[in-house]
């Protein structure tokens, strides 16, 4: 099955399965060629405009390796970052330059098409396997049948030697899985899913050891060797490693001083009296001639060698660079943009198994859920067992009733808030490489998390509930409880989307979450009466799951309850006036009133957060 016939151009991006080996072997020989111009970032901060890079133009070919190296603080990653269009929009950054492939502006609407990105700490689900994350993204990327693409990615799997831990747990800091060397091999496969013609690497050997960081380089180096353009930054690669660079780009202070050949270097540097020894590692060396203490502050010895390296560029290098930019422009032929991508439903499916099946391993997202359900019902079980039909046993009614309502809230706006914070890093990077919208990601994790929420809830309710017992008059009791309770629970999440969304770490988030889910609370009209509350404050129960919840869980609890002689009608104590249909109503609005406002919270930041690079 053909789903996109391949031409003669050697710049025709393909995504679907069947052709995205041919596309592999043959068409990403020819290569593409990335040029970019007068890249700049300045710093606005404090009104004092700081040059962090400065007007840095270049060049990378189509089956060779780019190096981008230089002293910490030299700007390489902001380089790097700038070139792949991976930068965040921040008010106090400017970015000007322009990026090409081949001849072609790559614009906003399809840069990550041709250009991919792996990031230096590895953005991976930590409760998938590789094999699992790798068909994920080739799923949300390619188009193709199921046993298309696992064949697909089980022969990536192989052409990267990665199959001896291909079905291993990936993992992070509470679940056991690969290594770092492992983890920064699976991130490279998932960017190479959709065959890009440019593949950029921020320091992906940094924090290996000399093993993996070779391993991951040979993986690169064949990369290269079908074709791809291969640009990284690098930070005191080995001999070994320096040896298997093609080209060399070194920054000093924001300012190209080298770019060319790394066989090169060494005539290059010291024809300008800058000798490498040969006991000392090249990179070493080059790194001590481009090092700057304080980026903004230099030394006087500091400027003198910057104006050499400066000068040497300027005037020996930088023409020939111009040279190759231009006859590259002159013999390009441009790309072929016809590009195949899933339909919206295939992402949303895709998303909604990935959501379902992160939620069921993912310890905090299932077990401990799991287990602070059964605990908790069993001590509320055990506290208020025998319960009674007195006028004190109203009142133990009453807050259990209301303790129910704040653990199924409170506890869901906790663990989702957590649960969004945590992947995080993994959909801004996604989004921003189109490979869904944040509507499609958010949906299909409300839809994903309903099957755990629906266990936890029915769990936690009905442990308590016969065990107390509450009001068992009739079936239909139950069933109100367990939906009140649902919904509660489902509002509770909202809140913790919001939250999660809004907040830039976990700790904003938890403090947020508190922050908007605790005063709701005040308006539930079990601490005081709702009626009684400062009028200034008073419209805030509309907008409160408790006050709606709790007035439902009230009403079918004391509806046909036959209480001791004597005891005061407990919902005209409560001050309760709706009936349980118009409260459920109203948690249901309030639902699709919350997972609206995060939506939109959701779409704002992702236009101001993960906007595109303002290059000219």
């Amino acid at each position: 099955m053909n789903y996109l016939s391949i031409s003669h151009d050697p710049h025709i991006l393909p995504t679907s399965i069947t052709d995205i080996d041919k596309y592999s072997k043959e068409i990403v020989r020819s290569g593409a060629c990335l040029t970019w111009r007068d890249l700049s970032v300045t710093s606005i901060k404090d009104k004092i405009p700081k040059k962090i890079l400065k007007k840095c133009s270049g060049i990378s070919y189509s089956s060779e390796i780019l190096a981008v190296m230089g002293s910490s603080g030299s700007g390489k990653t902001s380089l790097v970052t700038l070139i792949a269009d991976q930068f965040m929009s921040h008010d106090h950054l400017v970015f000007t330059g322009s990026v090409y492939l081949n001849d072609v502006h790559l614009d906003r609407s399809y840069f990550s098409e041709y250009v991919k990105f792996v990031n230096q700490h590895d953005i991976l689900m930590p409760t998938l396997t590789a094999r699992e994350a790798m068909t994920f993204s080739a799923l949300l990327q390619c188009c193709g049948t199921e046993d298309e693409i696992s064949e697909y990615v089980s022969k990536i799997i192989e052409d990267l030697h990665i199959d001896t831990f291909a079905d291993k747990i990936i993992g992070d800091t509470m679940i056991r899985g690969l290594s770092g060397g492992e983890k920064k091999l699976v991130s490279i496969a998932n960017e190479l899913i959709s065959q890009p013609s440019v593949l950029v690497l921020d320091e992906p050997t940094s924090g290996l050891d000399s093993f993996n960081a070779l391993r991951v380089m040979k993986v690169l180096k064949q990369q290269a060797s079908l074709g791809k353009n291969i640009i990284l930054t690098i930070h005191q690669p080995s001999s070994t490693i320096f040896d298997m660079l093609d080209r060399l780009l070194l920054i000093s202070k924001g300012k190209i001083v080298y770019q060319g050949l790394t066989s090169d270097s060494y005539r290059y540097f010291a024809n300008l009296d800058f000798v490498c020894p040969t006991t000392i590692n090249p990179s070493d060396y080059f790194d001590k001639i481009c090092h700057v203490k304080n980026f903004f502050c230099p030394t006087d010895e500091e400027k003198t060698r910057l104006s050499v390296l400066k000068k040497g560029f300027l005037t020996t290098q930088l023409p020939k660079i111009e040279n190759e930019i231009a006859r590259q422009f002159s013999d390009a032929k441009g790309l072929d943009r016809r590009i195949i991508k899933p339909t919206n439903n295939r992402k949303i499916g895709v998303l909604m198994r990935r959501s379902f099946l992160n939620s069921k391993r993912h310890p905090i997202l299932f077990t401990l859920r799991i287990i602070q359900a059964v605990s908790i019902s069993a001590l509320n079980a055990i506290i208020f067992n025998n319960i009674g039909y007195n006028q004190i046993s109203v009142q133990n009614r009453n807050g259990l009733l209301f303790f129910i309502l704040d653990a199924v809230c409170l506890l869901s706006t906790q663990v989702q808030l957590l649960a969004l914070q945590s992947e995080r890093l993994l959909y801004t990077k996604e989004i921003k490489q189109n490979y869904f919208g944040i509507v499609q990601y958010f949906m299909s994790k409300l839809v994903a998390e309903l099957p755990v929420q629906i266990l936890f809830t029915f769990l936690f309710c009905l442990i308590q509930y016969f065990a107390v017992p509450l009001n068992n008059e009739n079936s239909s009791k139950f069933m109100i409880f367990f939906s009140t309770a649902l919904l509660a629970h489902m509002t509770g999440a909202a809140l913790g989307y919001f939250s999660g969304g809004v907040a830039n770490s976990s700790e904003e988030a938890l403090i947020l979450g508190g922050a908007v889910g605790i005063p709701l609370m005040m308006f539930a009209g079990y601490f005081s009466n709702v009626d009684s509350v400062f009028k200034g404050f008073s419209w805030l129960k509309y907008f409160s799951p408790f006050n709606y919840a709790f007035e439902a869980l009230a009403l079918n609890e004391y509806e046909e309850l036959k209480l001791d002689d004597g005891v005061p009608d407990p919902i005209k104590q409560l001050n309760i006036k709706g009936s349980i249909s118009s409260n459920i109503a109203a948690l249901l609005a309030l639902e699709c009133l919350y997972v609206g406002v995060t939506l939109i919270t959701l779409k704002i930041k992702e236009k101001m957060k993960i906007k595109r690079r303002a290059l000219k």
